[in-house]
């Protein structure tokens, strides 16, 4: 029982979730099985970690549910689907109620069905009048206008009237902005995924929309929920027309009404999907780009999951800002975000990100010493602390431990089953080209200049014929200090 579905489900309900779940069951309207109510009321009690196994046993919850009456494991597995399917009612219901225009919807539609014409006007202006000026107008927003005039022209029609009305004319208008909002929704996903996992996607008759788009370009600017995913498709089929990123851009900081937070986190996250993309190609400028999307999306809350920044969007963000070298903000935003981070891995991420922030700061010491407090759970942190560790033990020229460093960072990355081989290969070849510059570094007062000048030379030359490496941009800044 404890790996049963109904179990799993009940493990995600919060406290007032279970206290509703509960009157739920005990209703009479949707359950009159005191045997249902019993077995409920057992595994609410138990709930949410159903960590004795005893007690969730089927032998002992047949015991409890049915008292001394001879163990069946079907009568018991019966009455625990009876159970579920009421779980499942609930859930429906509580979805359907966290949505009023839903409600409405579902509600004209039985007064219409039932001829009651009186109650059918006045439920039609109040929601009329509460939809009418409402700022989200998505996709969904569009489908529930799309069922609203429906019904209208289902109790218009029932009164077998000849003359014009608008319902039909609505009905038609707000079918066309449903189908294209959430056609072209579609068609962004397909080509977002054939792009990154070499997909064969193919969105049908999607040419023929794109040409209805463009030549009614400028009705369509007036209708965010179809010109964000058009514009979004554009930057995805054709990035260096960079218009279409800009376009896009200005569109969603004028919409951030339009959309539920939801969506407006899959918006930003294509627009800056497209910022990486330009910055992986060499165009620098994107990082200004994306570091403003950023800083737009804390200041309007929308890169927050429940109020709690994710461990990775702190650590991107931290990295964009020190490679902006926009160095004050970054450690404001290090500390003022960091109760924002999950508390499971908090400490983790802030003291990383500190010794990031250190590093480039030049204050070496300081960045080793926050890693020296890092637990290594992931390998994503595992190699950038190394990363970290390996430039300062660098820059600070100390031999001895950077030498010693590099033989074990060798070691982990060989042993890693977690690593990719794109990935190790590039770590190693830093771990290689870096210990060269470390023994050139300090030969120079050995040899001659002449001589140091040709190693240093050759060393340059040698990293251009390196591939993958990591860090490529460092070696390259190191060769020319020396």
């Amino acid at each position: 029982m404890k790996n049963s579905t109904v179990v799993c489900i009940l493990k995600t309900l919060n406290t007032r979730e279970r206290t509703k779940f509960k009157e739920f069951v005990h209703s009479p309207y949707f359950n009159k099985n005191k045997t249902l109510c019993a077995l409920c009321d057992y595994l609410l009690d138990l709930a949410p970690k159903f960590d004795d196994k005893n007690k969730t046993s089927k032998q002992h919850l047949h015991k409890v549910v049915f008292e001394n009456k001879t163990y069946d494991e079907y009568r018991l597995n019966n009455i625990v689907s009876d159970l579920l399917q009421l779980l499942y009612s609930y859930l429906s219901l509580s979805n359907i109620k966290k949505q009023p225009s839903t409600k409405q919807i579902y509600l004209l539609e039985t007064l219409q069905q039932r001829g009651l014409e009186k109650p059918f006007e006045k439920v039609s202006k109040r929601y009329h009048k509460q939809e009418k000026n409402k700022e989200v107008q998505d996709s969904k927003f569009f489908l529930q206008q799309l069922q609203f005039y429906t019904q209208q022209d289902f109790q218009f029609h029932s009164k077998k009237s000849r003359v014009f009305d608008q319902n039909l004319q609505q009905k038609n208008n707000f079918l066309d902005l449903y189908y294209l909002s959430s056609k072209l929704k579609v068609a962004c996903d397909m080509t977002s995924r054939n792009i990154v996992i070499n997909a064969d996607y193919n969105s049908t008759y999607l040419e023929e929309l794109l040409g209805w788009i463009k030549n009614d370009i400028a009705h369509f600017r007036k209708i965010p929920a179809v010109f964000v995913y058009y514009k979004i498709l554009l930057t995805l089929r054709d990035s260096e027309e960079e218009q279409h990123y800009f376009d896009l851009k200005a569109m969603l900081a004028d919409n951030l009404n339009t959309f539920h937070q939801k969506e407006l986190r899959l918006l930003f996250d294509y627009l800056q999907n497209y910022c990486i993309r330009k910055i992986n190609i060499g165009q620098t400028p994107y990082y200004k780009e994306l570091l403003d999307s950023y800083k737009l999306t804390l200041a309007n809350e929308i890169v927050l999951d429940n109020g709690q920044l994710s461990e990775w969007d702190y650590k991107n963000i931290v990295t964009v800002g020190l490679r902006l070298e926009d160095n004050d903000w970054v450690q404001n935003f290090i500390h003022d975000y960091k109760e924002r981070v999950p508390k499971n891995v908090r400490d983790n991420a802030f003291l990383y990100n500190l010794a990031s922030y250190y590093y480039v700061t030049k204050d070496y010491k300081k960045a080793l010493r926050q890693l020296l407090n890092v637990e290594f759970t992931d390998t994503s942190y595992h190699l950038g602390a190394k990363t970290i560790q390996l430039k300062s033990y660098f820059e600070l020229d100390e031999q001895e431990a950077f030498l010693a460093l590099c033989d074990a960072f060798s070691n982990y990355l060989r042993r890693s089953k977690q690593i990719s081989e794109y990935r190790k290969k590039a770590n190693l070849n830093l771990i290689r080209i870096s210990k060269k510059l470390m023994n050139l570094k300090h030969s120079k007062e050995l040899i001659k200049d002449a001589q140091y000048q040709k190693k240093r030379a050759a060393s340059r030359k040698y990293l251009q014929t390196i591939t993958p490496i990591a860090n490529i941009d460092w070696l390259n800044k190191m060769i020319s200090t020396l």
